[in-house]
This record gives structure tokens, sequence and C-alpha cells, in this order.
């Protein structure tokens, strides 16, 4: 089986994804850590410009091979390898996560992410996949959710969790920097963020996780 779980910034799917993956045992891929990894080794480790990121020629192939890269989820966490190190602490901050969504719209780093992704789910039984094209990538899954919340919502979500990493913005910084990652996501030509046809929306403004996660739990029964 294969969930698929897509939305915009801080509408809960990660958290979510991994609540559920863990209770119903399923293996986890987060697109988003595969987007903000390459992200981070194109521009951090090979230099690529951020403005060039979009449009960058790479009809020869990537600066590094895909041998050099490790995605793994065990023990009910996902760690990121690239050339034996763990760069997972790296990718969560907030201007890689910008540059990840500015290499989303580069047609080949798609491409190779998309095809990451249905390989790493070939390998599993049973995978909850998320992100923002989830239901595009897995387009026969069982189940696709779209999650989504008010703009201020998630922009008090979205600041209270970089706060843990000590980044501290306003509620109105936040709202200005998730508009723009919206408007990036909805606007670009290449799977642009909006539910699919057959995606069940859960709007979780003014509700919590459990609850978020039961609602999706009673729908999968429904069926």
């Amino acid at each position: 089986m294969i969930i698929t779980i897509d939305g915009p910034v801080s509408s809960g799917k990660s958290t979510i994804a991994k609540i559920l993956a863990k209770q119903l045992h399923f293996y986890y891929i987060n697109s988003g850590f595969l987007y903000r990894s390459f992200a981070y080794i194109l521009h951090y480790k090979y230099g690529i410009s951020i403005d060039s990121l979009a449009s960058y020629d790479f009809k020869k192939g990537l600066p590094f091979s895909l041998d050099q890269y490790v995605y793994d989820y065990s023990d009910y966490r996902v760690k990121v390898l690239f050339e034996r190190e763990d760069i997972t602490q790296f990718l969560i901050y907030p201007n890689v996560d910008s540059i990840a969504s500015i290499i989303a719209k580069n047609p080949y780093i798609r491409d190779c992410i998309v095809n990451l992704q249905r390989h790493l789910a070939s390998l599993h039984r049973n995978v909850i996949a998320e992100g923002r094209d989830c239901a595009i990538v897995f387009d026969k899954a069982q189940f696709k959710f779209f999650l989504t919340a008010s703009l201020e919502v998630r922009a008090k979500r979205w600041a209270k969790s970089k706060q843990r990493t000590g980044n501290y913005f306003t509620v109105q910084e936040a709202m200005d920097f998730i508009k723009q990652r919206d408007e990036r996501d909805i606007n670009r030509d290449i799977a642009p963020l909006k539910p699919a046809a057959d995606a069940i929306i859960i709007d979780n403004t003014d509700i919590g996780l459990e609850e978020t996660v039961q609602l999706m739990l009673d729908k999968m029964k429904q069926r």
C-alpha cells in the first residue's frame, strides 16, 4: 500500500506522516528532505549559485553520483548521508528550504528525485510518502491526502519549529516567508502545488495532530 500526504508549508504533513508511519509500520519517504539534501549538496558542496539552480543545465548528469548519497529511514528517524557524512542537521534551516523550492523548478533535478522516490518505494511493501506532489509521483496510491491550514496558523507553526534550531521570526515575518513559498510552489510550471483530483482534503486549522491523524485513519477505514 502507498499513502501520499501533500500540502503547503507547515500544514503538519511531515509530523503526521511520521506518526502514521510509526503506527502503521510503514516506510516513510520525506520528499522535502530529498529536495533539501540535493539543494544543500549542489549549493554548499559544489558551489552552484542559488540564482542558476532553477535553470542549471544538468544534461551531462549531476556533479555527484547517487552512490555517494544515502537516504535512510530506520528507528523512526530520517537520516541523509553524503560521502558518509550525516548532513541531516543542515536540512532544517530556512535558507536550505528556500533553495529546495528553487531547485524543484529544475526538470532534471525533479526527474532524479521522482525516480529516487519510486526506487525507495519499490524496496518496501508499504510506504507513506509526503511532500508537495507525491500524489503525482505515486499516481496509483491507494490513499491520497492533502493537508492544509490557514496562513496565520501555518506561520505560527513554522516560526515555532524554527525556534528549536535557534532561528527566531515574528509571526509577520513567518507569514511573509510562507506566502512567498506558497506562491512559488503554486505557480511553478512543473507539478504545481494543488490537491490531486482524487485527494482527501483535510483542513487542520482548528484541530490538533491527534485529531488529524484519527480523521485520516477514519477516512481510510471508510473505503
